[in-house]
């Protein structure tokens, strides 16, 4: 089996590591440099190396092992029969089958010149794929959660609209929904409809991106005009916790525009946002309150809205944010349609009356972390193992040459 470099110098590392230990077991045992130097060749002795280097063998096969338990978050205990992959970026490398006691066990097949610190674990159970990083010799524990088409406890925490006037004749909004799921037992919510969004006439170049609460994401291109009274319907399923949709689009605009939208969720707090030298107006029956900010931005908040309360306000004027929330990754221009695997589950992600989707996958959390260094990280872990190695050589020389003093001066009083 072809392992990476890496895994191969650090598991060189232990055995060297393992030798002076062994070295200095040995040695320690002894009163003398003289008995040192005759039960060091006595059969004894030579078993027991033998059968420590042998047990030394087994943990480090060991390490190269998958091994983790998958949890029935609804019911409270172990979950079997669950199917499992360990994926290195796009790739399979191993699969296995929970047991009755929900656990697992991959010996991965690593690819020469690959890393085994880009890992993950993914658990099928009721349609919807749980994902967790994982590290060889590291037991893994992972959730999962059945999935029901109704599920009580779904709220909005937070609901953002930001608006801004890139282009003369188009006004540019962009939208953050943290859609909370609190129920209990846990479950998580599959269907079509688990967020509609309604735009307004008009709207063109939407680009989605979801993040859920695992961490991981994906993102939704529609470069068409959205003109059609049917929804955008976004098939995410909601697991237990807080799943994101930020999404981005632009609207025909002539100076002015009324804003209407239906909430979907009730809502625990909703956030305006806009340019100082833009013009807000709401009706006298929603009540939002200015807040302070920083950046120079105009922001008023409502709390509390009801399940399909109806959200609407009218903006007038022009700006641009000094520091607008945008989307890395989105484009530029409207992309040509392309046909990718989505990374959740075999319901669809994206449906609407009659526009097709273009998908593209997105890294967890492109839009919101920076992106990490696979070539660092694995450089990082190498300088902690030589780090780890010459401090236990040290402390083994240490211990050693005191022994060797001590036993040395012993002989001579003798």
């Amino acid at each position: 089996m072809l392992v990476s470099r890496n895994f191969l110098v650090n598991k060189i590392i232990l055995l060297i590591i393992a030798s002076f230990v062994l070295t200095a077991v040995w040695f320690l045992d002894v009163q003398d440099w003289d008995t040192f130097m005759l039960t060091a060749h006595s059969p004894e002795v030579l078993r027991k190396i033998v059968c420590l280097l042998l047990t030394l063998c087994a943990a480090l096969c060991a390490g190269q092992t998958i091994r983790g338990t998958v949890r029935n978050g609804t019911e409270g205990k172990p979950q079997s029969g669950d199917p499992v992959l360990l994926m290195m970026g796009a790739n399979e490398i191993g699969r296995a089958v929970t047991d009755e006691k929900g656990d697992f066990r991959i010996d991965p097949q690593l690819p020469s010149g690959t890393s085994a610190d880009t890992l993950r674990v993914s658990v099928s159970h009721d349609g919807v794929t749980y994902q967790q990083p994982v590290r060889l010799g590291v037991s893994a524990n992972v959730n999962v959660y059945d999935a029901a088409a109704r599920v009580e406890g779904l709220s909005e925490d937070l609901g953002i609209f930001q608006f801004e006037t890139r282009a003369a004749d188009s006004v540019t909004v962009t939208e953050l929904h943290a859609i909370h799921n609190d129920s209990w037992p846990p479950r998580t919510r599959v269907g079509p409809q688990n967020f509609e969004l309604r735009l307004p006439h008009g709207a063109h170049n939407l680009f989605v991106t979801i993040m859920e609460p695992d961490g991981h994401g994906a993102s939704l291109t529609y470069p068409g005009t959205s003109n059609q009274p049917a929804p955008y319907r976004l098939g995410v399923p909601l697991e237990p916790g807080v799943t994101k949709y930020v999404l981005t689009y632009a609207l025909p605009y002539a100076g002015e525009l009324p804003f209407r939208r239906s909430a979907q969720y009730s809502a625990k707090k909703t956030i305006i946002v806009l340019p100082q030298s833009m013009h807000f107006a709401a009706p006298s029956t929603l009540h939002f309150q200015p807040v302070p900010d920083t950046t120079g931005a105009q922001v008023r908040e409502i709390d509390s809205l009801a399940n399909h309360a109806v959200l609407a306000f009218q903006i007038s004027g022009t700006g641009v944010l000094a520091q607008a929330f945008r989307l890395i990754g989105a484009p530029q221009e409207p992309a040509q349609p392309e046909k990718i695997e989505t990374s959740r589950s075999s319901t669809p992600q994206a449906s609407v009356a009659s526009n097709q989707p273009t998908q593209k996958p997105l890294e967890p959390g492109t839009h919101s972390e920076p992106h990490s260094d696979p070539h660092s990280e694995t450089t990082s872990q190498s300088l902690r193992n030589w780090a780890v190695f010459v401090l236990v050589l040290l402390t083994l020389g240490t211990l050693v040459a005191w022994k060797y003093l001590r036993a040395k001066s012993h002989h001579r009083s003798a």
